[in-house]
Order: C-alpha cells, then structure tokens, then sequence
C-alpha cells in the first residue's frame, strides 16, 4: 500500500477494484486515507479521506456507492461518507 494502515476495510467495487480505506496509521491514529486497487495493471490509487479517519466499517451500495461510517479516537471522526466510484470522491453524509 501507499499508505500503510492496520485493519482497513476493503470493499470489492462494480468495477472489480477494491477501495481499501480506514483503520489506523502507524502511530494508531484514525487513517485519512484511502486506495483503489486495480488488480489487472497493478494500479494503486491513493485518496485522502475528507472528513476524518474511520475505524468501523462499510458497506457496498446497490447504486455502486459505499457508504463508509463510524468513529475514531475522538469526537471528530464520528459520521459517515459515500464514496462515489465514478468521480473518485468521498462526500461527508452528516453524524
């Protein structure tokens, strides 16, 4: 990974990719970021996270979208955010 991270989700796209997001950082904070495998050219796609570190969980949608939700460390990374696979962006959905 770009980004090392301990405990990720990792959520099997429409596409056949895999958005990797989530867990801790290496000083067991929150991870930020998140990355899009492509396992045919070996593409790795690195995304940071916009709202704040999740440590739960997430869920593929039906429409293609995941919804990635939970808390961290403090009250700030409590919420949720859809990730919009066609544009690439995360889009924070409120607490």
């Amino acid at each position: 990974m770009n980004v090392a991270k301990n405990g990720p989700t990792a959520t099997v796209l429409l596409d056949r990719t895999v958005l990797v997001a989530g867990g801790f950082d290496e000083d067991q904070l929150p991870s930020r970021g998140a990355e899009i495998y492509d396992q045919t050219p070996d593409i790795r796609d690195h995304r940071n996270m916009p709202v704040a570190g999740r440590t739960h969980g997430d869920a593929a949608l039906p429409s293609g979208m995941v919804l990635f939700a939970g808390g961290g460390l403090d009250d700030l990374a409590v919420g949720a955010e859809l990730f919009d696979p066609n544009s690439g962006t995360f889009t924070a959905t409120g607490g």
